[in-house]
């Protein structure tokens, strides 16, 4: 089997890059001892943290994936994703920043790689 690494960006998904629109998701547990598994699976799970792009190509990557830390003053899900919203990286980089604490963990994702239908 053939295994593609890269591919053109489409015309309509040109208008997510130029956009910069981006979706976050977070969830907050009572039981901490379950972060570090929600935190495995959206990492295996959400394409944006093996994508990037180079020049208009979509390009998959293994590249190590950062985990943020939540700062204490956030208290609840809104604020934690405020608090990704707020964070600037570049698709070149990736399409995906996940952020948690000892109970919640936060993604960022471009919109081109998933909307919020994909989080329910």
């Amino acid at each position: 089997m053939i295994k593609t690494t890269s591919r053109p960006v489409t015309g309509y998904e040109k208008i997510y890059i130029g956009s910069n629109e981006r979706c976050q998701f977070a969830v907050e547990v009572s039981d901490p001892g379950l972060v570090p598994k929600i935190i495995r699976n959206l990492k295996h799970y959400i394409l944006g943290f093996h994508l990037r792009l180079e020049d208009l190509n979509l390009v998959y990557h293994n590249d190590p994936i950062n985990i943020l830390t939540i700062p204490k003053n956030i208290k609840n899900v809104r604020q934690a994703c405020e608090y990704v919203g707020s964070i600037n990286f570049n698709y070149k980089d990736t399409f995906s920043i996940i952020a948690a604490n000892e109970n919640t963990v936060a993604i960022n994702v471009g919109h081109l790689i998933c909307d919020g239908g994909f989080f329910i």
